[in-house]
């Protein structure tokens, strides 16, 4: 999971530099207006992930003890409940991480769409 998030990442931060207008370009303060507005959502969906791994750090710690009572005490059957709790908190996440990995691309395409109709516009 920890490669998935971090390839999304690294994909959506090539995608964006990619698109950054070079000064002296046809459209250059429209595009870079643009461009802003791409890195402020861009800015924003990075922040979600941050509070995101926050909620998934503080949900693990208070699955912790739940795991370590159940190693320590060999109980089979709260390891299994211990276990699920981690597994439903990563599933819960993750789903979370593929709807805003899936945002992001589909912000970066309208921002594709957005500079080419205003490059054809002047």
């Amino acid at each position: 999971m920890k490669t998935d998030v971090s390839t999304n990442i690294d994909d959506i931060v090539q995608q964006v530099m990619q698109m950054e207008p070079q000064p002296g370009s046809p459209n250059y303060e429209t595009n870079s207006r643009l461009y802003d507005s791409i890195l402020d959502q861009v800015t924003q969906m990075m922040e979600d992930l941050e509070r995101t791994f926050m909620g998934i750090l503080g949900e693990f710690d208070v699955h912790m003890d739940q795991l370590w009572l159940a190693i320590s005490n060999d109980k089979e059957d709260q390891l299994r409940v211990a276990q699920e709790s981690f597994r439903a908190i990563l599933d819960k996440y993750s789903t979370q991480w593929n709807r805003a990995f899936q945002d992001a691309n589909d912000k970066i395409h309208r921002f594709e769409s957005d500079l080419a109709r205003e490059s054809m516009q002047q």
